[in-house]
């Protein structure tokens, strides 16, 4: 668990512990807060290791991962075109064909299997236009018994002259994806914390407000005005806002 993880589980947990002692009006409105941070952060708690710069229209690049190793591509693969991790077998069996085959191949045959086909449909993916006519050929190629092994020569000196033309230009372009990637996802992350963060100080606020000013409830107290947290726990939640105001702020301006 990260840091920033720790600090808001703790976070929430304690404004669920505080919600508890209010009356039942504030309990189910402060409840109906917490589910939505917690819908809202979990980007944050549960960041993806494997991201496409647009989900729905993956680039050739992003999914040949030229820049990464055979297991990492292979893993990418299995996450963007069937939405799951790898299985021990799966892997072995593709990592083994991208040696032998090369990445192009293991792509195309992915893509054919059963479950990569329902995947892509459901998402409603736009795979790149080169991929869907490789995939086409790969299928004429190898469609005919008689001529089969042809086919099969055939195509393999094809990807191999395409891969060694274009593999400079793909390593490029797929850094190029996964930091616009990374750079996306954690604009989505410092706005939802720092929204939320702000909707927590506004209810920690109205909530002091209204005690103080003399209403009943369970979270009054005899030694002084009530604090629905403690000093330093307001204090360190302005301060992670402000981290996260400043974060935000820095990767807008990074990508202007």
């Amino acid at each position: 668990m990260t840091p920033l993880e720790h600090d808001m589980e703790a976070l929430v947990d304690r404004l669920k512990q505080q919600a508890a002692q209010a009356d039942l009006q504030d309990s189910l409105a402060i409840e109906s807060w917490l589910a939505l941070w917690q819908k809202r952060l979990a980007s944050v708690f549960h960041t993806e290791r494997h991201r496409l710069y647009d989900p729905g229209m993956p680039r050739l690049a992003e999914l040949l991962s030229a820049h990464l190793d055979d297991e990492t591509f292979v893993e990418r693969a299995y996450t963007f075109l069937m939405g799951r991790p790898s299985d021990a077998q799966g892997a072995a069996y593709y990592q083994q064909l991208t040696v032998c085959e090369g990445r192009l191949t293991m792509l195309v045959t992915l893509l054919q299997s059963h479950e990569a086909k329902q995947y892509v449909q459901k998402q409603q993916m736009r795979l790149p236009r080169g991929l869907c006519q490789l995939v086409c050929w790969h299928q004429r190629l190898t469609a005919v018994p008689g001529v089969r092994r042809l086919g099969e020569w055939g195509w393999q000196v094809v990807t191999q002259a395409l891969w060694r033309h274009r593999l400079q230009c793909w390593k490029e372009d797929g850094e190029y994806y996964d930091i616009l990637a990374h750079h996306g996802q954690r604009q989505m992350e410092h706005r939802a914390l720092a929204t939320t963060l702000t909707e927590m100080a506004d209810i920690q606020k109205a909530l002091v407000m209204r005690v103080n000013a003399g209403q009943k409830t369970a979270l009054s107290t005899e030694n002084g005005p009530a604090k629905w947290l403690s000093n330093e726990h307001a204090i360190e939640m302005v301060e992670v806002l402000q981290r996260a105001q400043q974060a935000l702020s820095a990767s807008e301006e990074g990508g202007a």
